[in-house]
């Protein structure tokens, strides 16, 4: 995969790291993920929040990583801020 493409990505784990933005991607991932022009497969991916899919794609192991751990996080909390 190209290395633009493995940095669209990226960026739709990482750059979008305010609370709200992070909210909308658990309430619905599939309307988050319609926001953004990705190759179907990216598009598959960020649904499904595919780590491996991600690494293979090129995305740095630690990016989907640390955007799960956010994730869960706010999973976990019931999306209550701060918990």
């Amino acid at each position: 995969m190209p290395l633009r493409a493995s940095l669209s990505l990226d960026s739709r784990l990482v750059d979008e790291d305010d609370e709200a933005t992070r909210k909308r991607y658990v309430e619905n991932p599939a309307a988050y993920a319609d926001g953004f022009k990705l190759p179907p497969d990216q598009r598959a991916a960020l649904v499904a929040f595919d780590m491996p899919a991600f690494v293979k794609m090129g995305a740095h192991p630690l990016v989907p990583f640390l955007a799960q751990m956010q994730i869960e996080r706010l999973r976990r909390s019931g999306g209550r801020r701060g918990t």
